[in-house]
């Protein structure tokens, strides 16, 4: 378990269709959709649905998907996700606008890193960032990813864990 400010328990659980009902109104933030190729659910039943799908490829094979969410205490924080390949894993996150700058990022990012590591021993990690996106940016660069490359739109960083 990871500590956030007041004492307040930082935590990740799967994302189930559970969830939905928390997760739709900060879904709704257009804010949120600036720098990733996303948009609003359209109800909470989509969302639901969306749900059930990425929790059925949980233990899928190559590659696995996994989502977390972000919960402090029992409010939606935003979520953490994962595409687990042979060997290594691409990462991706999202932190809700009144989280933001608070440490919240960084205590999830390394919650699964390390939920990652202890379920597959995979330590090869990417995140694709969109290169306006600079709190994502400072995040990676917080969590030691280095620079690997650029392209158009996005900056892809790596991480290695020794």
């Amino acid at each position: 378990m990871y500590f956030y400010e007041n004492h307040e328990i930082l935590r990740l659980e799967p994302l189930t269709s559970a969830h939905a009902r928390i997760m739709y109104p900060k879904l709704l933030n257009k804010d949120l959709y600036r720098y990733i190729e996303d948009e609003p659910p359209r109800s909470i039943e989509e969302l639901k649905k969306e749900y059930e799908n990425k929790y059925a490829r949980w233990n899928s094979e190559d590659p696995r998907w996994r989502n977390w969410i972000i919960l402090i205490g029992n409010k939606a924080a935003g979520y953490v996700q994962a595409t687990i390949m042979k060997d290594e894993a691409i990462l991706g996150w999202v932190v809700f606008n009144e989280y933001q700058g608070r440490g919240v990022g960084a205590n999830a990012v390394s919650a699964m890193i390390k939920e990652i590591i202890s379920d597959t021993g995979i330590k090869k990690f990417i995140c694709t960032i969109e290169k306006n996106n600079i709190p994502s940016r400072k995040l990676a660069r917080k969590l030691d990813f280095n620079f690997s490359y650029k392209n158009k739109n996005d900056i892809i960083y790596r991480l290695m864990i020794i």
